[in-house]
């Protein structure tokens, strides 16, 4: 079993070829995920409880860059000190 989440759009013409038999016998998963499917009015808080607890590194996820500077963007991005570099232009 298991499941496959698919949270980003591809190509309008992209198609996924999965094998049928297979999947269906072992209860495999394939899904789209739209804004995380997540219930905002419950896990926001919770997320923020993470956070003030020291459990959630909320400024690690996102960090502002200068569009100037998309080489530093990019190396932290690779570096792992961020996971989305916004670039302010």
């Amino acid at each position: 079993m298991g499941k496959i989440i698919q949270v980003g759009a591809g190509m309008p013409d992209a198609v996924v070829h999965l094998p049928m038999q297979a999947w269906m016998d072992t209860g495999k998963q394939y899904f789209g995920a739209v804004m995380g499917h997540s219930n905002t009015a419950e896990y926001i808080p919770r997320m923020i409880k993470w956070w003030k607890d020291g459990d959630f590194p909320f400024e690690t996820l996102v960090q502002s860059f200068s569009f100037d500077d998309w080489e530093s963007a990019i190396a932290s991005m690779i570096k792992g000190t961020v996971v989305k570099p916004i670039m302010v232009w």
